[in-house]
């Protein structure tokens, strides 16, 4: 009896604690299932996957200035603010104001005051949907937008009228638009004259002196009024573009250049510059002989020439940057003049009248009426610029002085005024910027922005122009603030707009384009918003690793001895029942990730700590773009620089668990790092300028060059130190850990920066180290240390040469004699390199007296002393292009299996170079696959009818990456103008190599790109030519294609294939472990990123017949020349990528993934499995399925199991 209750209460117990075991399973399970209905929206945001696993920034570029010592003209190319009003408006109506510049990328824009954004930028030719963004403090949207002009069209001067903008571009002037100010919509193209008609200019500056406009949108017959070529005038329709008539100039006045057109009522002033010397001096070069002015007058109706005038009095060197127009006078009465800087440094004026087609003047038409004169205030100096600010119809100017100080100079009266000098700015400010504006009621303001290296101020000074009080004209107001010279250099533009609240008081916004190359709107001394315009011109970038979530929420004390696995028990103990806290919402968070598929939790989307207190975001598209939607990156709340604090270091910076999520870190050609969030839109983390930009005040600025960026210290290396050496040391004896004089210490991710800084005339080379994750200098350096004098001719990591004491890999920096210096040149780093002595190659190109090209090959010998030891020499008029070294990635097969169970083992020498050449003159580009410690050509090739103005002007761009070798050029004859090619070579071993060296016995022998070599015996230093390698074993009539690799005992394969669009640049995926198929990454002309499978490429593909059993079962199918094109290997979906400059791409933690970062006038980064997401599942796995599956076998189980066992006992009874 008593037996049987204790089985009783030993069942109901069993049966209790199934029961919570099915509870628990049920809660488990069901949770995905409940959280389903939340997770709707996100799952169906993964259409296309577009905004889910990649995002895109678009970029205009750094605006256009003249630098800081010549002030930018508004009229031509600089930023400015344009209301834009239809005909017949005022100033006072309600109207949308937006910024319109052009910038250093080709590109002209209209950005949105209220946060710098951008819309979409399409063809012209296509019709599109813009971007419409809603301002939340107006009752009107703001559309902005850009067009984005090929490299071979500079933009050379725009104008902004009413709700237009007419941008002349192309060689002399060649092409006029006609842009809708509103949508960027292109409402006409007309070209004025072939290309090659047109001048050629030696810089941006003198190319904008040789075009001109006027416009006149009213009346029965609008017009534009234009000057191509500096010796032509056009009248063009303002509704359609055509052509009215041409005028040129006189063919006497052949060494006349013309640099101004003004339309005054019916009559058009043309005035032209005429000097003895060059016509680079005529268009504003450093002459300083003076230029005779010759004023034409021509009828605006027929062009017909009615008046030539030269005028006696000459303009100074400045050419036509010293020469404005302006109107005096109200409504209809307007009375225009010319107004130019004089050769002895005075201001001077001539009324423009007119009557009966001449001159009018007291004499006769003949003679030009006397000029009005104006000298400045102190007499001890002299006017050295005149500057048009915008402010034509006031008669307003600025006169820059020699003795850095200005003044704003001003024509009073109607017919006859006279030229006053309303204002002097006291403050000596060599790099002050000046520019007008005026407000709603039209009144005039004048603004100087000047540094003040004393006290670090940016100052803000605005002339009221119209102002007067107790019959005194004009007042100045303004503000200063703190301003990082260092950080942002000089301000080279600043146009404002701005309105008087009181008699002496004016809220006012204005636009700061810096040497940094940023973008910022401060209002007052309030900044709104920043765009880093810098990042269109990287110059090198890298990926950097981040740590796992589970160690950076610990402390450092914490992370340092769970990673190094001396945690106490006790301690380990107490940190895991603290974590038990954080299990629900574990919990929570694993359901969402599991049935969202979203398991990179912070990508494309930053963590919500790191918003906390920061400004708006301006993102258009939270939750993944819409087609013509553009996102946008918000911008710093504060114009100090932008770090991160350790903590912070450690709370936003963490991994996700399929090492999506990366730091992407880049140099900029305005010598600034920025570390951007690879998974939060490109948010700028940190920033850092090396050198800064000089002391300012006129001081000369530093010109940085990046050489190369390289992580010389990974995530997670660990380096003994001494004891006390490390804090993280010191942390742990302070916490009662036992610490050695030797304990390892965790580092984080070091990079190493290697940079060459030119001022005033003197160029050194530097190395700057700096935490990855923190942007912090090592050991407070912030000057970087020096390393040669002059130029880097090579940089490189030295092979297993390590610090002991910081765990960095070793650098070598060749300089211009050849001789290596090593970085850093501490013992443990000198001991190591000295084993390398005789043992390590490095080659590099070098260019004769004569201009012939070359590879010549060094061994490093005691001291870093460098020793020839081969030389290559390539035929006259044949340029070295690029030298490609092997790639380092992991390889995972050696080898290629074919159908017929025989393996082709892959030519992997680490040693290899390719290199490709140009010849304009032959019209070819070439080929070569060199080894580097011999020299000898193992394989070339050859290609004829080469277009060699294609690949960004280089004519020809390649890739390498273990045997595969990918060049891309253009071809153009008769029978095929313009056909892209892409060359695809394989190289595998010889038999009879593999038998005498093996496989696996590349050892003994180190180089510069690779961290082990072949076996080599010394020789004497061997000089040959390209002519003589192809000689070689090729005998009488042999190709050069191939003859190399014979004599080399190389099997290669390649194979010529067509695309059907351009292609820009061309880069390959890389993956963890080299187990996934390459792909090759290009950037084609339709603006677009493409993924091309190798086997897609592949040169053993059967020509003209079907392939055989082998073949098929290899996965060769039949050669077609013209390379299919499907969407889906469209990388960048919906986004337009404008003016790629490279692609660069990381592998991610799982083997399957590549992370692919492209760089240009826009930032986009993505990720792609060229063998398919084989180590994840897909997005459209039914998660929820597997669950109530789970259950339903947990279920069955637990309900089951009893009836068995009540079963079982029967059955023993």
């Amino acid at each position: 009896m008593t037996a049987a209750l204790g089985t009783r209460r030993r069942r109901r117990r069993r049966s209790a604690g199934n029961l919570l075991l099915l509870a628990f399973f049920a809660a488990l399970c069901l949770l995905p299932v409940l959280l389903q209905p939340s997770l709707s929206t996100a799952a169906a945001l993964r259409e296309d996957e577009a905004g889910h696993i990649d995002w895109y920034l678009p970029r205009i570029g750094i605006p256009r200035t003249n630098g800081a010592h010549h002030p930018t003209t508004p009229g031509k190319v600089g930023p400015r603010f344009h209301k834009l009003l239809r005909p017949g408006m005022s100033r006072r109506e309600k109207g949308q104001t937006a910024i319109y510049t052009v910038t250093e990328s080709n590109v002209i824009t209209a950005l949105n005051p209220k946060n710098g954004g951008i819309g979409q930028s399409t063809p012209w030719c296509a019709p599109r949907a813009l971007l419409i963004q809603q301002d939340a403090h107006l009752s009107f949207t703001v559309t902005v937008w850009r067009q984005v002009f090929e490299d071979d069209d500079t933009i050379h001067a725009f104008w902004t009228i009413n709700e237009a903008v007419l941008v002349i571009s192309g060689q002399g002037g060649c092409k006029v638009r006609l842009f809708h100010a509103l949508s960027g919509h292109l409402l006409w193209e007309t070209v004025q004259h072939h290309p090659r008609q047109g001048i050629l200019a030696a810089s941006p500056e003198e190319a904008s002196n040789l075009v001109d406009a006027d416009l006149l949108t009213y009346g029965h017959l609008p017009s534009a009024y234009t000057l191509a070529n500096a010796d032509t005038v056009r009248r063009l329709s303002w509704v359609t573009g055509d052509i009215l008539w041409k005028w040129n100039k006189p063919d006497e006045d052949a060494a006349v250049s013309l640099a101004r057109v003004f339309l005054a009522g019916t009559q058009l002033h043309v005035f032209g510059l005429r000097k003895a010397s060059s016509l680079r001096s005529l268009l504003g070069g450093s002459s300083s002989d003076s230029s005779t002015l010759i004023h034409y007058i021509l009828s605006a109706d027929d062009g017909a020439l009615l008046s030539r005038v030269e005028l006696s009095t000459p303009v100074g060197a400045g050419g036509p940057a010293d020469i404005a127009v302006a109107n005096t006078g109200s409504g209809a009465q307007l009375h225009p003049h010319l107004v130019w800087l004089g050769r002895d440094g005075a201001i001077r004026s001539i009324p423009l009248s007119y009557h009966n087609g001449t001159i009018a003047s007291e004499e006769g038409a003949s003679k030009p009426p006397n000029p009005v004169s104006l000298y400045a205030r102190s007499s001890s100096v002299r006017f050295t610029q005149l500057l048009d600010v915008g402010l034509r119809d006031k008669a307003v100017f600025v006169a820059t002085r020699a003795d850095n100080h200005a003044e704003v100079i001003r024509l009073l009266g109607d017919a006859r005024p006279k030229l006053s000098s309303e204002w002097e700015f006291e403050e000596e400010a060599p790099d002050a910027v000046y520019s007008g504006a005026l407000d709603r009621d039209s009144k005039g303001y004048v603004n100087r922005v000047f540094f003040q290296r004393a006290q670090h101020l940016l100052n803000f000074h605005v002339f009221w122009v119209d102002a007067e009080y107790h019959g005194e004209r004009g007042q100045v107001t303004g503000y200063s603030f703190q301003w990082d010279h260092d950080l942002n250099g000089n301000v080279l533009a600043a146009p404002f707009e701005g309105n008087a609240v009181s008699q002496f008081q004016m809220i006012s916004r204005a636009v700061f384009v810096t040497s940094s190359g940023s973008i910022r709107m401060v209002q007052e001394d309030r900044h709104q918003w920043m765009r880093e315009e810098s990042l269109t011109q990287i110059q090198v970038a890298a990926f950097v690793d981040l740590p796992e979530q589970k160690l950076s929420t610990l402390t450092p004390a914490q992370a340092q001895a769970a990673a190094l696995g001396t945690e106490g028990f006790l301690q380990r103990l107490q940190r895991h029942v603290l974590s038990l806290g954080d299990l629900p919402a574990w919990l929570v968070d694993f359901g969402e990730r599991f049935v969202s598929g979203s398991h990179e939790e912070s990508w494309n989307s930053p963590p919500a700590d790191e918003d906390a207190g920061g400004p708006a975001s301006s993102t258009l598209a939270t939750s993944g773009p819409r087609k013509g939607q553009m996102e946008e990156v918000p911008g710093p709340a504060h114009l100090g620089p932008r770090t991160l604090l350790p903590n912070e270091t450690a709370a936003i910076l963490r991994r996700d668990p399929f090492g999506f999520r990366k730091v992407i870190v880049a140099g900029t050609s305005r010598g600034k790092l920025y570390a951007l969030d690879g998974a939060a839109r490109g948010k700028v983390l940190w920033e850092k300028s090396l050198v800064g930009y000089g002391p300012g005040e006129g001081g000369a600025v530093p010109k940085v060059t990046f050489k190369s960026i390289l992580q010389t210290r990974s995530l997670g290396d660990t380096t003994a130190v001494g004891a006390g050496a490390e804090s993280a040391s010191s942390s742990a004896a302070a916490d009662g850990e036992q610490s050695s004089t030797a304990a390892a210490a965790v580092k984080g991710p070091l990079l190493s920066i290697v940079a060459e800084v030119e001022n005033e005339g003197v160029t050194l080379t530097r190395v700057f180290n700096l935490e990855a994750l923190s942007g912090e200098f090592v050991d407070g350096r912030e000057a970087g240390t020096p390393l040669l004098m002059g130029a880097a001719r090579d940089v490189f990591a030295l092979p297993d040469v390590v610090d002991a004491a910081s765990g960095r890999r070793a650098l070598g920096v060749v300089g211009s004699e050849y001789q290596i210096a090593v970085f850093p040149d501490t013992k443990s780093v000198l001991d190591g390199f000295s084993k390398l002595f005789g043992k390590f190659y490095f080659s590099l190109p070098y260019t004769t007296d004569a201009g012939i090209h070359g590879l010549e090959g060094f061994t490093v010998g005691a001291g870093g002393v460098s020793s020839r030891v081969w030389k290559l020499e390539f035929a006259p008029g044949e340029h070295i292009v690029d030298v490609l070294s092997a790639s380092e990635d992991p390889v995972a097969s050696q080898g290629k299996v074919l159908g017929n169970r025989k393996t082709m083992y892959k030519y992997l020498n680490p040693h290899a170079r390719v290199v490709t050449t140009l010849s304009a003159a032959q019209r070819t580009v070439g080929l070569y696959l060199v080894d580097g410690v011999t020299g000898k050509i193992l394989f070339e090739t050859q290609a004829r009818n080469v277009d060699v103005d294609a690949s960004a002007g280089k004519g020809v761009q390649a890739v390498f990456v273990e045997n595969w070798i990918v060049a891309a050029y253009v071809v153009s004859n008769e029978a095929d103008p313009h056909s892209q090619r892409l060359l695809s070579v394989e190289v595998y071993e010889g038999g009879a190599a593999v038998a005498e060296r093996g496989m696996f016995e590349w050892t003994g022998v180190f180089s510069s790109f690779g961290r082990t070599s072949q076996d080599a015996k010394k020789a004497p230093m061997a000089t040959a030519t390209a002519a003589d390698a192809s000689a070689a074993g090729a005998g009488a009539g042999a190709g050069t294609e191939g003859a190399a690799a014979a004599a080399a005992g190389l099997q290669v394969f390649q194979q010529t294939f067509i695309a059907p669009w351009g292609i820009r640049t061309l880069g390959t995926t890389r993956t963890k472990h080299g187990i996934s198929t390459k792909s090759l990454l290009l950037a084609n002309e339709l603006n677009q990123l493409v993924s091309l499978n190798r086997r897609l490429l592949d040169p053993r593909r059967p020509v003209g017949r079907k392939p055989n059993a082998e073949e098929v079962e290899e996965m060769l199918f039949a050669y077609d020349a013209l390379l299919p094109f499907e969407p889906r290997w469209v990388l960048s979906h919906i986004f337009p990528l404008g003016k790629v400059g490279k692609v660069l791409a990381t592998p991610a933690s799982i083997e399957s993934t590549s992370l692919v970062f492209v760089h240009g006038l826009d930032s986009y980064v993505t990720r792609v499995s060229p063998s398919g997401a084989f180590d994840i599942l897909s997005a459209n796995f039914n998660k929820v399925q597997l669950m109530l599956t789970i259950l339903a076998l947990a279920v069955g189980i637990i309900v089951t199991k009893p009836l068995l066992r009540s079963k079982a006992v029967n059955a023993r009874w």
